[in-house]
């Protein structure tokens, strides 16, 4: 799922050396980020609540059905991503603090990065596909990078079974696994209604542009006599073959008779094609000029 992430307003540019100190530290907390695996039962994530146990099921199904065995695998590498996002955009808002003026070095300005958080978080989930980010998982030997929206739903995923382990012993951290379950959901949402919405106008922007086709079409006064040759086409075609040559001799002969009646038909050599074309496929005739 290709997403459009449009920034935040304002310039919040930094160097190269900058983003490069912060994707050398995003990607190495994200490859060191372990996920241990366990099994969490169906009647654990029911202790969350109706709502959660029904998304929860929706979602981890959905996701079986696609990846099969390799679910494992998209789960780490949405918490690596999850770890390289966050990793990255703290990384640049310390890095040009490090670097400015008061510490007596020229460097970056800080910049606004408390309205920034949000959108890098975004960003980063949607342009860091790094290959590195794939090392050890099936990924890797496919050399496939799941799409984002897959990759939030594994994120979501993954925050519920964890806040369910934890209900009964951090009801705090439960509390946040469940506020990043819900954040990771509604970028998800949001970006799979982005995109059906985006083929749905693709859809009726085409659907117009048949109709307007199609009623130019019916105004265009030789579309009109094309389609009255093609009909006295049909009645020569019924014809015996006897009658056929009394009426004419030959194509040639129809084509320069059309000619003579329909004044917006100027070239007998185009209606002996559609002949040809009407002949080669009776019923789907085509009534467009060309």
């Amino acid at each position: 799922m290709k997403w459009r992430i449009i920034p935040v307003e304002g310039n919040h540019e930094y160097s190269e050396a900058t983003k490069k100190f912060a994707h050398t530290a995003a990607l190495e907390a994200a490859l060191a980020t372990q996920i241990e695996f366990i099994d969490v039962d169906q009647s654990v994530i029911a202790l969350l609540g109706q709502k959660w146990e029904r998304y929860f099921l929706f979602a981890y199904m959905s996701l079986k059905k696609r990846y099969g065995g390799a679910i494992d695998d998209l789960i780490m590498l949405a918490d690596r991503m999850n770890k390289y996002a966050s990793v990255y955009e703290t990384a640049l808002r310390q890095r040009p603090a490090e670097l400015s003026p008061e510490n007596g070095k020229q460097g970056d300005t800080p910049q606004k990065s408390v309205e920034v958080c949000g959108t890098l978080l975004l960003q980063h989930f949607s342009a860091a596909c790094r290959k590195e980010l794939l090392e050890g998982t099936e990924f890797e030997r496919i050399s496939f990078f799941p799409d984002t929206g897959d990759i939030l739903e594994a994120l979501s995923v993954n925050r519920i079974m964890q806040a369910a382990v934890c209900i009964n012993d951090d009801r705090a951290k439960m509390l946040d696994l469940l506020s990043d379950a819900m954040s990771a959901k509604f970028f998800h949402t949001q970006g799979a209604m982005h995109i059906e919405s985006f083929f749905a106008r693709k859809n009726d922007r085409k659907v117009i542009a048949q109709k307007g086709a199609a009623v130019k079409l019916e105004n265009d006064p030789k579309q009109k006599e094309k389609a009255h040759v093609l009909e006295c086409w049909k009645i020569w075609q019924a014809l015996k073959p006897k009658e056929q040559k009394i009426r004419y001799k030959s194509k040639a002969a129809f084509a320069r008779d059309m000619l003579t009646k329909y004044e917006n038909l100027d070239s007998a050599a185009v209606i002996e094609r559609w002949c040809r074309e009407w002949e080669a496929d009776p019923v789907n005739a085509t009534l467009l000029a060309q």
